[in-house]
């Protein structure tokens, strides 16, 4: 449940306009009670690999221009998403969203570790060490306080610091401390004045934490990082798109966590997967320069699934110059994908793999009428890779790895892997 002040809300897209001219009065944006399909993908593919509690918020800035996907990781005591926008509509945690992705810095990042220490109480010496250390934003340093105050409209009035060239306003929103800093104390109160009308109208959440907005572009544009603490858990969300309602979008991230819980989704049925005829010709050639004597196998059942890609694959030796190279033949559709070799030692997959369960697949197609065992085996993603899940198994000499970031489940793809038949050009 978001806890709203006040009813005065406003879209985003008026938010710019009212920011860049006076930095006048406006009203804040309106937070959604649902969450965006894109943090729904992100958080499924976190859920059941960290034990801490999964939050997220219901808001996120509005993509620039093309599509939102994002990029998971997850440990035991932590998980991270990274939003961005990308020239094509892509899956989370595809590898294409590195090369995809557009420029300017994320959309958005959020997510949450367990610390070795809760925070110390109100008043201690080291009180808001571990969020100043976790928050890239967070001035620190030496600082010269100036005489009076400034007055920011709702009751609020902020300290005035000068950091070298750098004028820095500070204000308490309950147990928040709210940092501005910029070249000039007009900018540096310009842009305040927003963050002080969003936390009019809604809650942070209810936890010691630091708001730190920098400015940039002669004070036209900002960055910022919010992080708060509840017990050992910090939490945070941060946005590395300099904008001028950058301060206000990603302070609408953090009024809008909340726990995460998945929205139950409807059974798809398979449906029919059709090829044309240049789509089998192409399906056949590249299956020929894999090295495969006959027609590869090609899935035709699918969930609403489209063939969009076949490519070759040659794989290399790597540190060990005496391990032979394979090609893969990988078949590309909407929402899953098929690699076939001709060697079990062709597949290889970054990060700790955990075999999470058999199968028994009964493939029409296959010489072989027994049924054909399936392993279900989970990766733990390195290097931003995230976590996925994978079925493998071999039909007449030739091994397949089936795999979906697209939240197909365990049973259909084990129907599409049933599906499987030699690609024929009518």
């Amino acid at each position: 449940m978001i806890l709203r002040k006040s009813s005065a809300v406003l879209g985003v897209s008026a938010i710019a306009a009212l920011i860049l001219a006076t930095g006048a009065e406006f009203a804040p944006p309106s937070i959604p009670t649902g969450f965006n399909p894109t943090i729904v993908q992100a958080m499924d593919a976190v859920a059941g690999h960290t034990s801490l509690a999964l939050n997220a918020p219901t808001f996120l800035p509005p993509r620039r221009s093309g599509y939102l996907t994002a990029m998971t990781a997850a440990l035991p005591d932590a998980y991270q998403v990274t939003v961005w926008d990308t020239r094509e509509p892509l899956h989370v945690n595809n590898a294409a969203i590195i090369s995809e992705r557009m420029s300017g810095g994320n959309v958005a990042r959020f997510g949450a570790l367990r610390l070795s220490q809760p925070m110390p109480p109100q008043g201690a010496p080291n009180y808001l060490t571990a969020l100043e250390q976790h928050n890239p934003l967070w001035a620190g340093g030496p600082a010269r306080l100036e005489p009076g105050t400034v007055n920011l409209g709702d009751g609020i009035q902020a300290v005035h610091y000068q950091r070298g060239l750098e004028s820095q306003l500070d204000w308490m929103e309950g147990a928040w401390t709210v940092e501005v800093a910029g070249r000039s104390l007009a900018n540096a109160e310009k842009a305040a004045l927003p963050i002080v009308h969003l936390l009019n109208a809604y809650y942070l959440p209810p936890y010691p934490g630091i708001y730190a907005v920098r400015l940039q572009d002669g004070g036209h544009t900002a960055i910022t990082s919010i992080d708060w603490m509840r017990g050992k858990v910090l939490s945070y969300v941060t946005n590395d798109h300099a904008s001028a309602t950058n301060p206000v979008v990603t302070g609408s991230m953090a009024v809008s966590w909340r726990r995460f819980t998945s929205p139950p989704i409807a059974p798809r049925p398979l449906t029919r997967i059709s090829y044309t005829r240049d789509a089998a010709a192409t399906i056949l050639h590249d299956g020929q320069l894999a090295g495969f004597p006959h027609p590869p196998m090609v899935p035709t059942m699918g969930v609403h699934s489209r063939w969009l890609t076949t490519k070759v694959y040659a794989t290399t030796p790597g540190y060990r110059p005496t391990i032979r190279s394979y090609k893969v033949l990988t078949l590309t559709y909407s929402n899953f994908e098929v690699q076939e070799a001709k060697s079990r030692h062709a597949f290889g997959s970054g990060g700790d793999q955990v075999q999470s369960g058999t199968v028994s697949l009964v493939i029409p197609a296959a010489s072989l009428s027994r049924p054909v065992t399936g392993t279900w085996t989970t990766v733990y993603g390195i290097q931003g890779s995230g976590t996925h899940s994978f079925l493998t198994f071999d039909v007449d000499g030739v091994y397949f790895v089936i795999g979906s970031n697209a939240g197909l489940s365990v049973s259909q793809m084990d129907r599409i892997a049933e599906s499987l038949k030699p690609s024929a050009v009518s």
